[in-house]
């Protein structure tokens, strides 16, 4: 791994929809904005913005909650959570498509098929494709074995109704990785099957009292833009929820937790202290692993793409967004 830089965001710049990194190391920002302000920003290592674009709004091309960010080559793509749509944008913002998704669901990245996403179903989550024709098809086999035993069954035993378990998902071509990151178990599929698995699994690990602790605290201390506490009744309803809420062992979002690199090795981070160790692994191995350094905790981007790796650390103020660029050697 060689360090390739350091971007300073400004403070408008946060990272709550992720980090993408593209193929080149440019890097997508989503912007805090409103109204006619762009949404979405593409810089260079240096911070220089290479351009802008995308608002508030409904319309084509618009967003209002960035869910996620995320590249298919030099495509970026953005997930809007309060539409539940995907919108794909070339390298200079012009807008290329639109993606409405059918309920409520998360989208991944582009397969040969179409887009690939973690749709939510009420027995458990579904990994499906939205084809070019608008039609949904699977993506992995729910009669797959690894479908119940990483998907299903965690569902299953750990959905508590506000937080349900959702699996990872992560494409490289036509391979689709899952994991349940709350057992720490990964499987590799190709047409639907799986070809791979790696891990035993462990017993999910619920907040210590120090933990719970430590949350209600963040709520409390928690201020809005304009400077106001979260409503009381609302931290008790979270406070309530929170212990009974396994702990991940990893991110299951795009932009926050594992993904592909250019030669199809699959990263997954782990949050420590003060730094994070990427677990690289080839279907059904685990060839390594790497820590880097990067304070900031849950909640920063993560991303990996081609030869690129960049993580979202904690700046001295954590008042703006530090990227932390890498190239990948290897």
């Amino acid at each position: 791994m060689v360090e390739r830089g350091t971007v300073a965001g400004h403070e408008f710049w946060r990272g709550h929809g992720g980090v993408a990194v593209g193929p080149n190391g440019a890097l997508a920002f989503a912007i805090s904005g409103k109204d006619a302000d762009a949404r979405i920003a593409l810089v260079d290592s240096t911070g220089h913005i290479i351009s802008s674009f995308s608002r508030t709004g409904d319309g084509p091309g618009e967003i209002r909650t960035i869910g996620s960010l995320w590249f298919d080559g030099d495509t970026l793509g953005a997930f809007d959570m309060m539409a539940q749509r995907a919108t794909r944008f070339d390298p200079a913002g012009k807008l290329l498509d639109v993606s409405q998704i059918a309920g409520i669901g998360q989208p991944v990245g582009m397969t040969t098929n179409g887009l690939a996403v973690i749709l939510f179903g009420e027995n458990a989550p579904e990994f499906a494709v939205l084809t070019d024709d608008g039609s949904v098809a699977s993506l992995i086999d729910r009669a797959d074995p690894a479908y119940d035993s990483l998907v299903g069954a965690p569902f299953r035993a750990l959905n508590t109704g506000a937080v349900p378990s959702i699996p990872a998902l992560a494409i490289h071509g036509d391979i689709a990785a899952f994991a349940d990151v709350w057992t720490d178990r990964i499987a590799w599929a190709r047409n639907g099957r799986t070809f791979a698995r790696f891990g035993e699994g462990t017993e999910p690990r619920f907040p210590t009292a120090a933990e719970v602790a430590a949350q209600l605290r963040s709520l409390e201390e928690w201020r809005g833009p304009d400077g106001k506490q979260m409503d009381p009744a609302a931290i008790a309803r979270l406070a309530e929820e929170f212990p009974k809420q396994p702990v991940r062992v990893f991110d299951r979002r795009p932009g926050f937790g594992m993904a592909f690199d250019g030669k199809g090795r699959l990263w997954i981070p782990l949050e420590i202290a003060d730094s994070v160790v990427w677990q690289v692994f080839t279907p059904g191995r685990l060839l390594g692993t790497i820590t880097l350094p990067c304070g900031g905790g849950e909640s920063r981007g993560r991303s990996v793409n081609g030869a690129f790796l960049a993580m979202e650390c904690e700046s001295p103020a954590d008042s703006v967004p530090i990227v932390r660029v890498w190239r990948i050697e290897g």
